[in-house]
């Protein structure tokens, strides 16, 4: 099973972590605002085996096929030189995946208020919504 982390990013409540978390840590110590640092510390962490087996299973499958359209939509620009059919199944791609993602939400966010902190900040969109 993949490592995941809990509020790795700002923008995202949960992703497969690509390095580990204490290195993640010093990166936010060291380039983050000083704002943001205790914000971040307090939230961030790997998920257990079981949180993430709690995750909707929607979600996961909306978090590949955003990564697969995403390769997709870089590809696009290239496309539109060269094959202008191309660039709009690409573009059409990522719009659905987009949509998919996002209809995740509500379920991802009753996850989420099981395996965070009472008091986190995160609005479905961000950990700091008032910035």
């Amino acid at each position: 099973m993949d490592t995941w982390g809990l509020h790795i990013h700002h923008d995202r409540v949960c992703e497969p972590m690509t390095a580990p978390l204490h290195e993640r840590i010093v990166d936010i110590q060291k380039y983050k605002s000083e704002w943001e640092v205790p914000i971040r510390l307090q939230v961030i962490r790997e998920l257990t085996e079981e949180e993430v087996g709690r995750l909707p299973v929607a979600y996961d499958q909306a978090r590949v096929a955003l990564a697969q359209a995403a390769e997709g939509y870089n590809r696009a620009g290239e496309a539109w030189v060269k094959d202008r059919e191309a660039y709009y199944r690409d573009i059409e791609a990522w719009d659905q995946a987009i949509d998919a993602y996002w209809q995740c939400e509500p379920e991802l966010t009753a996850w989420h208020a099981t395996v965070c902190v009472p008091d986190c900040p995160w609005n479905g969109k961000t950990l700091f919504p008032t910035a």
